[in-house]
Formats: structure tokens, sequence, C-alpha cells
């Protein structure tokens, strides 16, 4: 039968509300950890910086290259200095490795943003072969075109460096 009380009707949708969100929380914060312990083991990388002002006013130093490149970093409707590598001293070399655009058009009032972030590029490469024409209209720099860097390593080698766990999760599910 129907709750037609509608205090204890909205307190069960509290507590399902809650119960979700812890779920769906503890969900996301076990992913982070997994994600933080993954990249501690497999990548050298910089100290983390909270904020992209934090990053240009102590950019990495020394012996370094930045590099660039993920899902959507070249994106100029969501455009972010830190993903064109706007930081540190201009003579340290920066790459684009298999950046995503993402998009079919830069918008009119962000070209002259996004050209100026690509002109810093001392070498590009995306990964989408549609976008080099687009991103020719930006720079008169060779465009290369690399593939997503996750498709590089075939199910083995993924497999060894995979949380078991997950794997047993996934056996027999869809994934691309």
């Amino acid at each position: 039968a129907p709750i037609k009380d509608k205090r204890i009707k909205s307190r069960i949708k509290r507590i399902l509300n809650s119960i979700y969100n812890f779920r769906y929380k503890s969900n996301v914060k076990r992913a982070v950890q997994l994600f933080e312990n993954f990249a501690a083991t497999h990548h050298k990388t910089t100290k983390v910086y909270d904020s992209f002002e934090q990053l240009k006013n102590n950019p990495p130093k020394g012996d370094v290259i930045y590099l660039s490149g993920s899902d959507q970093v070249f994106n100029p409707i969501a455009m972010k200095p830190e993903f064109f590598l706007q930081f540190g001293d201009k003579t340290i070399k920066r790459i684009s490795y298999a950046a995503s655009i993402a998009v079919n058009t830069v918008p009119k009032d962000k070209e002259n943003v996004f050209k100026r972030y690509i002109s810093d590029f001392n070498e590009i490469s995306i990964r989408e072969k549609d976008s080099v024409s687009l991103m020719k209209k930006y720079t008169d720099k060779r465009i290369n075109v690399n593939i997503d860097p996750c498709l590089l390593i075939d199910k083995s080698e993924w497999t060894k460096v995979s949380n078991e766990k997950i794997i047993d999760r996934l056996k027999g599910k869809p994934y691309v």
C-alpha cells in the first residue's frame, strides 16, 4: 500500500538519499585512492598544485619537459591555461601528446587565446584525425595524430598494472 503520510514519505526519501550518497561518495573516494596509488607507483610527477596560481608562481624547474595530453585538454570551450601549459619559463619545451579537442569549431570569442596558447607548443599531437584541419587554422606547426595512449598496450600489459579486484568485477561485462 502506498505511504500517505507526507512526513513519513519525506523521512524515507531522506534516508534513501543518505544511503545512496554514502555509497556513491565512498565509491568515488575509493576510485580516487586507487588512481592515486597507481600514479604514485607508475609515474614520476611533480608536487601537487592546488591552483593554477600556485603552478604559475612556482612551476616545475630544472631538466624538464612540459607535457599535456588527455581527454579534451585542447577543448576551447572549457579552455584552462594549465592544460595549455601556460606557466614556467618559455624556454622549456612544451609538447602535447594525443591531446583531445572534442569540438569541431573554436568559438569566435576564444580564437585569439586558443591561437596564442597553441603557438607556445614546440610539438603538437592530437588524437582526432578529423581535428587536424581545425588545428591548422590556428598554427603553421605540424600536427601529428597519435592514438589514445590507453590503447597503446594490450590486455596482458593492462593486467600487470591493474587492480585484480577490479578486473574480477568486470569479467564478462562489456568494456570499451
